[in-house]
């Protein structure tokens, strides 16, 4: 079993991923470094960042790019290899796990795909969607990337809907942000 969290980025994606890694779902094996934008880590494999940053680069995108993604552009053997390697890279970074949770904010965006590669490999997936008021996100957006208000609060509308959109036909859990704090 697969949970994704799909939430966008400044909205507490990292610690839920952390607190569902202790009380038992699989981490990966290679997360993403901790910086000073995140001193506690980020708890998302790095080589799925990686595909993630290859894939968006193929069709012509970046991480924070405001429009609807566009995959039609891959060829039907681009989308197999990109589902295959989300697989590959499951099974390098999370063994044996019965389940295991990933985290990339990027997940909102390419969430289709996750799904059809999972249900492909036989793999259950649930989904946690973190929420976070849009201010405090285009605030930590702005002060981390040094982008603006506007952009900040488009870029979680887009990865929000996204991740709604694609998660309706499973397992899904909302949770506020303030709520996991407490």
């Amino acid at each position: 079993m697969c949970i994704l969290v799909a939430g966008m980025h400044r909205s507490g994606t990292s610690a839920l991923t952390r607190v569902l890694g202790l009380v038992g779902a699989g981490l990966p094996r290679n997360p993403l470094k901790a910086n000073a934008h995140n001193e506690t880590g980020f708890w998302e494999p790095e080589p799925i960042v990686m595909l993630h940053e290859e894939l968006l680069r193929e069709i012509g995108s970046r991480w924070n790019d405001i429009g609807r993604l566009d995959l039609s552009g891959l060829s039907p053997e681009r989308l197999r290899h990109y589902k295959a390697e989300i697989i590959r890279i499951l099974r390098e970074e999370y063994g044996d796990s019965r389940v295991f949770v990933v985290k990339d904010p990027r997940i909102c965006l390419l969430a289709p795909l996750w799904i059809e590669a999972l249900t492909d490999a036989g793999i259950g997936v649930r989904f946690v969607l973190p929420l976070r008021d849009a201010t405090e996100v285009a605030r930590s957006l702005a002060a981390r990337d040094l982008s603006s208000m506007q952009q900040g609060y488009l870029m979680w509308l887009r990865h929000l809907l996204e991740a709604e959109r694609a998660s309706r036909s499973h397992r899904r859990v909302f949770l506020h942000y303030s709520d996991l704090l407490q």
